[in-house]
């Protein structure tokens, strides 16, 4: 996998006999800022691949999993300030049926994005105090810090519909604010010792579907059919 070669530019000097890992895993390689934007969605696309060789389990699954993953590795590399960029994860566990994907930088954090993005209600800005309230800020719909074509940064908000209605879990820490999504609608929020940056930690269960489409369909019923084909 070339770790230490990739990761801190050491050349151990071993001659390696490589197999095809293609079904398997994803190897480790830097994301270079200016590199092809269509690379997030390789990424995304190259997850599913492996999942679908590796699991069996509903579609709609795959089909969530690699929005979520396309939509916040953007927000790590494009849009964090990371000056790492960013690390992604992931592990399935087929007896237990379940998937954990975690994505992590180290930027500037969703409560600094968010107040320097403008984007925050003005009745409602006296009201966050703290990170963790960012956070959740983060979560609504119609929520982001950087704009584009149809509802282009909302990964956060339809990630979170998605682990509820697959009444998995999911975990963000920014800052010193840690929310945590669990058992459908449950969401626990806590101040924490400080991240510097965000991670994100998807649990999905692989035995509870997923119907995107639907989700799609009721946030954004005039125009969901044009966003799920971007899926």
């Amino acid at each position: 996998m070339d770790f230490f070669t990739t990761l801190f530019g050491v050349d151990i000097g071993i001659t390696q006999c490589r197999y095809d890992c293609s079904n398997r895993l994803m190897e480790l390689k830097k994301k270079l800022k200016g590199q092809n934007p269509n690379e997030d969605s390789q990424i995304a696309e190259h997850f599913k691949h492996i999942f679908q060789s590796q699991i069996k389990g509903d579609s709609n699954i795959l089909e969530a999993v690699s929005y979520s993953i396309g939509e916040i590795v953007d927000n790590t590399i494009r849009h964090s300030l990371s000056p790492i960029n960013g690390f992604i994860c992931a592990q399935t566990y087929r007896n237990k049926r379940k998937l954990e994907i975690c994505i992590a930088d180290c930027g500037i954090g969703i409560p600094k994005s968010l107040k320097s993005s403008n984007n925050i209600d003005p009745s409602e800005r006296d009201c966050l105090v703290y990170d963790h309230e960012y956070i959740l800020y983060a979560l609504r719909k119609g929520i982001s810090s950087k704009y584009g074509k149809g509802h282009t940064g909302e990964g956060l908000f339809f990630s979170s519909e998605f682990i509820k209605e697959n009444y998995g879990r999911m975990k963000i820490i920014s800052g010193k604010g840690l929310c945590l999504i669990k058992n459908g609608n449950d969401v626990l929020q806590m101040d924490i010792d400080c991240w510097t940056g965000t991670i994100v930690a998807l649990e999905f269960q692989l035995d509870n579907e997923v119907n995107v489409k639907n989700i799609f369909d009721r946030e954004f019923p005039m125009d969901s059919t044009e966003d799920f084909d971007w899926i």
